[in-house]
């Protein structure tokens, strides 16, 4: 049978069409993202501005339209943290259920999280070793100190790249000033984070999509030899390289990073939040080893539909 999974971030709506087979395998057959930008201009006022409920909408629009045209028979939609939080989010998902016949489960920051750890886990072989899982999204980010086996600590918090980018408006390229800003608002906000890496010793950092695949692509045009994620479930990515990405994207300007190759339009400016973010935890932590998985929430969110209601 076909399962679509709607996994609708605050900057990208994803649409997922999965092909599951009676012994419970599933083959990926439609993967569609379209970028909304619902925290755009509002997610401090915890609002979706009228310009990004449009594009949200419209994207469903053409998400429903090929979920008819594969004939699927059950259709699973995800709202984080844009929808979960704002003021007009019950609005939106209203005029998605009466226009487009999708009920919308919110769920919460560390739902979200376990969700990513099942669709890294299914990507990656995490073997004994505790690793850490990172997912940057648009208005939060996900933290999971986690093995094969078993999820010791999860958290998510709400510093995901739009999020800081609204916060601290940074200048372009941004200041000495402003970093050092971005740093002690992160360093207070991640105590209870950097305490748990402490307790489980992590020897890897895993990072989940988005962001991350926008970061190896960059890379792979950046260093050839750095290889291609395409088509694979992981890849791994060089500390050195990600260090040298940091530095130029840190001192670049808009017009400078829009030159830039494997960086789409839509991250030109949440590029910078998110590698300083990325920079920061990576120092504080010291891991050297770094996994990009290109499995997260719409993959987690498959098996567990298969291991609730086994279709």
């Amino acid at each position: 049978m076909k399962v679509a999974v709607l996994d609708l971030g605050t900057n990208t709506f994803h649409l997922m069409i999965a092909l599951v087979n009676k012994d419970r395998t599933w083959k990926k057959i439609v993967h569609r993202k379209i970028t909304v930008k619902l925290g755009q201009g509002g997610i401090h006022r915890n609002i979706i501005a009228p310009g990004p409920f449009k594009r949200g909408i419209l994207a469903i629009s053409k998400f429903r339209k090929a979920i008819d045209e594969h004939e699927v028979t059950k259709v699973f939609a995800f709202g984080t943290a844009a929808l979960r939080t704002a003021d007009n989010g019950k609005d939106f998902l209203r005029q998605m259920r009466k226009d487009y016949r999708i009920n919308v489960n919110l769920i919460t920051g560390d739902d979200e999280a376990f969700l990513i750890y099942s669709g890294v886990r299914k990507a990656v072989n995490m073997g004994n070793e505790v690793s850490l899982i990172m997912d940057i999204g648009g208005g939060s980010t996900e933290f999971i100190l986690a093995n094969e086996k078993k999820v010791f600590w999860k958290h998510s918090y709400k510093i995901g790249a739009s999020m800081l980018l609204e916060k601290f408006q940074p200048s372009n390229p941004v200041k000495k000033m402003e970093l050092r800003a971005i740093h002690n608002h992160l360093e207070t906000v991640l105590k209870p984070f950097f305490s748990a890496c402490l307790k489980y010793s992590p020897v890897r950092l895993i990072g989940s999509a988005g962001s991350f695949e926008t970061v190896a692509s960059m890379i792979r045009f950046r260093n050839p030899a750095a290889g291609s994620h395409y088509g694979k479930t992981k890849h791994p990515v060089s500390i050195n390289d990600l260090n040298a990405l940091h530095r130029d994207i840190i001192k670049s300007t808009t017009a400078e990073r829009r030159q830039m190759k494997g960086l789409i339009s839509m991250r030109v400016d949440m590029i910078v939040p998110a590698s300083i973010l990325l920079n920061f935890v990576l120092k504080k932590t010291a891991l050297k080893e770094i996994l990009l998985s290109t499995y997260s929430l719409k993959e987690g969110v498959i098996e567990k539909m298969i291991l609730k209601h086994g279709f």
